[in-house]
């Protein structure tokens, strides 16, 4: 009886061109993302994800994690950061903040550098003496996730104007340097410690901001004097 031989070859699977696009780099066309029902909307979706529009050239940004989610042209920073106001950004020495989801957790951060802003009298806003609206930004579910963790650090102590800070979050957008933070609803205080010094860690806040609120800086004692120092990092975690 004659011997047969038999070898058996395997192969690597080698997926639809769909399947390779959407694991090297999503592209897809202007049309195409528009389309709630193409799988670049239905499968792994999430805020701040990169794709490639190929009509424009250039890349996009998923506004969130539904399938009718825009998806739009920016940087990440310009689009999903937290925004402070004029009232911060235009006269702070400096202002910084991130968003930076990794798998489910989201960590939001901010800094800044107080130097040049105001406050007024007792439980008065501190921010631009023009005087500016000045929030350090919102803080919403769908780019913040939903906070179950905070905590600030007095990188430098502050100095020339108010020492006695309080970070407390609002329901309005509309809080003005040198009025009552009591004006505004619903107000969350974050952290009352008194005077800050640098090198300070609190690592478990109070409260933390609700959904959609705004972040001030409060004047607790009142002291009416451009700030000539002050640095703080304030970090939130959300999933």
């Amino acid at each position: 009886m004659a011997q047969m031989n038999w070898r058996i070859i395997s192969q690597p699977y080698i997926g639809s061109e769909a399947d390779m696009q959407d694991t090297v780099f999503p592209a897809r066309t202007t049309t195409e993302l528009a389309n709630s029902t193409d799988r670049i909307n239905t499968e792994d979706k999430y805020l701040g994800k990169m794709v490639f529009d190929s009509t424009l050239g250039q890349p996009v940004f998923a506004s969130g994690a539904a399938a009718a989610a825009t998806w739009s042209v920016g940087a990440l920073s310009q689009n999903f950061a937290v925004e402070a106001s004029n009232g911060i950004t235009g006269f702070a020495d400096a202002f910084g903040a991130s968003v930076i989801r990794s798998g489910s957790l989201i960590k939001t951060t901010i800094f800044i550098d107080a130097t040049g802003l105001e406050g007024g009298d007792a439980g008065d806003i501190i921010g631009d003496a023009t005087p500016s609206i000045s929030h350090l930004g919102q803080f919403t579910v769908a780019r913040n996730g939903t906070l179950f963790h905070g905590q600030i650090t007095c990188l430098v102590t502050p100095a020339g104007g108010a020492a006695d800070i309080d970070f407390t979050t609002a329901d309005e957008a509309t809080g003005v340097q040198d009025t009552a933070i009591a004006s505004l609803s619903n107000l969350n205080v974050l952290l009352n410690t008194g005077t800050w010094t640098e090198g300070v860690v609190f690592e478990t806040l109070t409260t933390l901001p609700g959904a959609n609120q705004y972040l001030y800086m409060v004047d607790v004692a009142g002291d009416a004097v451009e700030m000539s120092a002050g640095q703080f990092l304030l970090e939130f975690y959300g999933v």
